[in-house]
């Protein structure tokens, strides 16, 4: 689908531990502006919702690859639900 960004959640799915795991975003290779999320270690819990809002390079063509990635600093590992919104033109 082509479109533009508008919007990029996730929820986590049990708790983290030992850090903070920093996830960014990215289109073909291409950071989307605005778009790293820190999920929280402390005090993280199944539930947690985390947002933010591209403000630029968040533009997809058909084809496109979006890519998620973590730094893998947290040391208990945990699903990430994400969902990307995309206004389509």
């Amino acid at each position: 689908v082509a479109g533009t960004i508008s919007k990029l959640f996730a929820v986590l799915e049990a708790a983290i531990s030992g850090a903070d795991a920093n996830v960014t975003f990215a289109i073909n290779g291409v950071a989307i502006d605005t778009s790293a999320m820190v999920i929280a270690n402390s005090g993280s819990a199944a539930g947690d919702e985390y947002d933010t809002t591209p403000t630029g390079h968040n533009t997809v063509a058909v084809g496109d690859v979006i890519k998620i990635t973590t730094d893998g600093a947290s040391t208990g590992t945990a699903p990430l639900t994400v969902e990307v919104l995309i206004n389509v033109s």
